[in-house]
């Protein structure tokens, strides 16, 4: 029977504290692209909420810087390169493309701004719904490979295949 150390035990809770922020955040995340994903579906909705719809963007611009700062520190990608250095490509090709998906919400946030003001046409409303679709998948795919990547990481250091 092995003995956990105080020193242990400090180490692991906050490990386990930010694993479950980013499980709580992850779902806000998910509830939120869900909202918007209505609208999306749904142009008429747009015109009918507009203020409501322009609220979930600017939301979903806060959740995600929320999001990829969360994994950004506190050792959330850099334990995985200490334990499996060859990651170390993977893992700064998810840090690039956080940059990326927050500057494409920003983008669609700015062309937004006017939707609650009615001065936006069809074309230009069609656009953010494009845009918005386009985020939708991308960031899809971005937690798909990130959680293969913290995957391999995981099971090669609980001493799988990897």
């Amino acid at each position: 029977m092995s003995t956990i150390t105080n020193n242990q035990m400090n180490n692991q809770q906050p490990e386990a504290l930010l694993r479950k922020a980013i499980r709580q955040d992850t779902q806000q995340l998910s509830d939120l692209r869900l909202a918007i994903g209505a609208f999306i579906e749904n142009a008429a909705l747009v015109r009918e909420h507009r203020e409501k719809f322009l609220g979930l963007i600017l939301q979903l611009r806060g959740q995600l810087a929320r999001h990829f700062a969360l994994k950004e520190t506190n050792g959330y990608f850099e334990d995985s390169i200490v334990e499996e250095p060859r990651l170390a490509g993977s893992i700064e090709h998810l840090r690039t493309q956080h940059t990326e998906l927050f500057q494409m919400i920003s983008q669609i946030a700015d062309a937004s701004r006017d939707i609650s003001d009615r001065a936006i046409s069809a074309d230009q409303l069609n656009e953010i719904l494009e845009s918005l679709r386009a985020l939708d998948f991308a960031l899809q795919q971005h937690e798909r490979e990130e959680s293969q990547i913290l995957y391999e990481a995981t099971d090669v250091d609980l001493g799988g295949q990897g």
